[in-house]
Parts: C-alpha cells; sequence; structure tokens
C-alpha cells in the first residue's frame, strides 16, 4: 500500500475524489516538515447542486501563477493575487452561470455617496449658524 492509498483511506475519500499527490516540504516558519495533500476528482464528473440539478465544477484549472506571484516578493503581484482569491468564486460565477453581483456594488457606492454628501450638508448648516 503506497502513501496515496493510505491518505485516501485516513480521510475516508471515495469516488469521484482522490488523492493526487502527497509529499513532505520544508516549513518556512520551522526545521520541521509540512504535509501537502493534493485532492482531485474524477473529469466531468457531475456534481449534486442545491437545486438537485447536476454540474461540473468549472473550478479546475491550477493557479499555479499565484504561488509563483506571492514567491516574488513583489508587492503589487501579491495583493493581486489575494484580490483575486478573495473574489474567485464570484469571478468564476460569472463565468459559469452569468451571476454578477455588479447591481449591489453600483447601489451601495450611490448609497455611500448619497450618505456622505447628507453628511457634508449637515455640516455645513452647522457651521454657518
Amino acid at each position: 500500500m503506497n502513501s496515496i492509498e493510505i491518505f485516501s483511506i485516513a480521510l475516508g475519500l471515495c469516488s469521484p475524489w482522490h488523492v493526487e499527490k502527497a509529499e513532505f516540504l520544508d516549513s518556512a516558519e520551522s526545521i520541521s516538515k509540512e504535509l501537502h495533500l493534493y485532492l482531485n476528482f474524477e473529469p466531468g464528473y457531475k456534481f449534486p447542486s442545491v437545486s438537485e440539478e447536476t454540474s461540473t465544477a468549472y473550478d479546475t484549472v491550477d493557479r499555479v501563477w499565484c504561488g509563483m506571484a506571492m514567491d516574488s516578493k513583489i508587492v503589487p503581484y501579491q495583493k493581486f493575487v489575494n484580490l483575486i482569491k478573495a473574489h474567485w468564486s464570484g469571478i468564476t460565477a460569472y463565468f459559469n452561470k452569468r451571476v454578477s453581483n455588479g447591481v449591489l456594488e453600483a447601489l451601495t457606492v450611490k448609497y455611500n455617496w448619497l450618505k456622505e454628501g447628507q453628511e457634508a450638508i449637515g455640516i455645513a448648516k452647522t457651521s454657518s449658524t
């Protein structure tokens, strides 16, 4: 029995999931090693969704460039990667289902703009009396 089979059993994985790779890497914070497990699923597998339909996974591309950008120590690249990671589900949802949060974001901006405008008017009224 190899390490991939052992970790698959230990994690209780069943089809379509499997351990693709298991490796021990040097830890950046200590002299010990870290266990890195890479999980994957069968290509084309239809996952059940909330709406009782099945759909394929749309986030199957390895984002190797994110790791490379973070390792580069270039702060603007790191900020961009963090921004992409924070919004990844929304980005992929748009391309998969054409769902966007843009309208809500626009309303929030307008609300804040109006709120700031009212506060500015309130400040101007109190300073003139």
